[in-house]
């Protein structure tokens, strides 16, 4: 478990702690360079700087990525909460479907 208390935002899916990236599992947000990718980008940054988000290693990713589930201290699913705010998709191929629901 990793806790994360201040992150550069990269992404809709991906932040930083430091030198290493981190991508969120099981969920796709919008590419960058859409104007939906800088809105999914702006949500995740102000759900990271809110609280501190404790987030669990499941795998990496072929760029090298950590690639972790993270929840608050209220049990809250970040992945599932930017879902819930139209910021990303679930990703069956990775997910299996565990974030269908949360929309």
């Amino acid at each position: 478990m990793i806790e994360i208390i201040a992150a550069y935002i990269i992404d809709g899916d991906t932040f930083a702690v430091g030198p290493q990236r981190y991508r969120l599992w099981g969920i796709d947000a919008p590419e960058i360079q859409t104007p939906q990718g800088r809105r999914a980008q702006r949500i995740l940054r102000s759900l990271m700087n809110q609280e501190p988000w404790f987030c669990y290693p499941k795998a990496q990713d072929q760029y090298g990525r950590s690639v972790v589930q993270c929840i608050n201290a209220q049990g809250a699913d970040l992945a599932c909460t930017l879902v819930d705010r139209g910021a990303a998709q679930d990703w069956p191929r990775f997910s299996g479907g565990f974030y269908a629901s949360c929309d």
